[in-house]
């Protein structure tokens, strides 16, 4: 037969497992060294010794490193509004929850994306997921949350969709309405999640422009029962529940999540070993955020005793104006070094487990005969180099669905 794609002379070949991976199960990575993959349809067709075989296309690997698309599966890339004006203040210690409070963190952003154009934050959106790919990210999760208003979240979520059209990063959706109360409803919370209900998610039920719904879950910010109404009503519209929960202090969110069935419960930095016995108990991923502990210099996520209690753990950057970090190889290296997370462990939580956080596992996160050709060549030895070599992107191609759609001086 004749490939579409063939990708000859790969050095070392390593996935992890086709479905999601928990506790122990993350360590299993695949190894095979001096293959070749022939790619069909977008899919992976044949993975062996193919350098006879014919093909419309040849990327030649010279003997590099192939690995899964990362998959980020927590981001918030769509916005205005940066906030380095706001690291002086976290120097001197000022809690993130106190910045917010005086009209900064959030409300700084959602101030100045309400006032930009769809126009901009496609051009910014755009920006940042070429820089995305290069780093090796294939699919990323996106959540609005910056417009709070039902004009800006529809705006932000439709700029999502037409992204998602354009670019070749596959783009999942999440409405986060929940992020903060904005300052037209201050003390008025109770109106908020109501006009929440009432207004904003029939609108995106009506637009199907959302996959899951978010909810910020901290103290002073959403209670449980906020959380709860506001993904109840969420779920009348088709949309997934995911939360945020236990970043800052922990007030029994892991628990909603598990109540809720939530497909993903991201931050937990501060959450007990008990709730990570019932997040795995109820099969949500347990999706780390080190970049977020890093930016703020805060406490890490226990990841290994939550491996120790069989959780699925999947990493992302949690890219937003808090946390500008694009590349999930620091992720990894983050995650390796302040987490005690393996090589082994770090690949499998950037890839499958990512891939479960956003139920996607049964069609990319992994290099599979039959699954979607989401790959990428870098210019290693093997996987253990990736996280050990810090802020160095080593990327050399990206295959997106079959297609070649990033390419390095090769």
């Amino acid at each position: 037969m004749t490939y579409d794609l063939l990708i000859k002379d790969i050095g070392e070949l390593a996935t992890p497992q086709e479905i999601r991976a928990k506790g122990k199960e993350m360590e299993k990575i695949k190894i095979l060294k001096d293959v070749d993959i022939g790619i069909s349809e977008g899919k992976i067709e044949r993975i062996g010794n193919l350098k006879n075989e014919k093909a419309k296309e040849i990327l030649d690997a010279k003997g590099g490193l192939l690995l899964p698309g990362f998959v980020d599966s927590h981001t918030h890339l769509i916005f205005d509004g940066t906030r380095e004006h706001e690291l002086d203040l976290k120097l001197k210690g000022v809690p993130y929850l106190e910045i917010l409070k005086r009209g900064g963190g959030i409300l700084y952003t959602v101030k100045k994306t309400r006032l930009a154009s769809k126009e901009k934050l496609m051009e910014k959106g755009r920006r940042i997921l070429d820089k995305m790919l290069s780093f090796g990210s294939t699919t990323v999760e996106v959540k609005s949350g910056y417009g709070l208003d039902l004009e800006t979240e529809i705006k932000i979520l439709e700029v999502i969709k037409q992204l998602n059209e354009e670019h070749p990063v596959d783009l999942v959706p999440t409405y986060l309405g929940a992020h903060v109360v904005p300052p037209e409803f201050k003390n008025k919370k109770e109106e908020y999640i109501q006009f929440i209900t009432d207004q904003v998610l029939p609108k995106i039920g009506e637009k199907r422009l959302a996959k899951y719904c978010d909810v910020f879950v901290e103290k002073n910010v959403f209670d449980i029962e906020d959380a709860r109404t506001v993904l109840e009503n969420g779920m009348k519209y088709g949309l997934m529940p995911k939360l945020h929960v236990d970043e800052i202090e922990n007030i029994g969110g892991s628990r909603l999540a598990s109540e809720v069935k939530a497909v993903s419960a991201d931050h937990l930095t501060k959450t007990s070993e008990d709730e990570m016995r019932i997040l795995a108990k109820n099969n949500v991923v347990a999706n780390l955020l080190p970049g977020t502990s890093f930016m703020l210099m805060k406490e890490y996520a226990k990841a290994r005793e939550m491996m120790k209690y069989n959780l699925v753990v999947a990493l992302s950057t949690d890219f937003n104006p808090n946390c500008w970090i694009l590349s999930m190889p620091v992720v990894m290296s983050l995650a390796t070094y302040c987490m005690k997370m393996t090589p082994a462990e770090v690949l499998t939580a950037s890839t499958i487990n990512g891939a479960a956080s956003i139920c996607l596992d049964h069609k990319i996160g992994s290099i599979t005969e039959g699954k979607q050709a989401d790959l990428v060549l870098l210019e290693l030895e093997n996987f253990k180099q990736l996280p050990y070599m810090f802020a160095v992107n080593p990327v050399q191609a990206v295959v997106k669905r079959g297609e070649v759609v990033y390419k390095n001086n090769i």
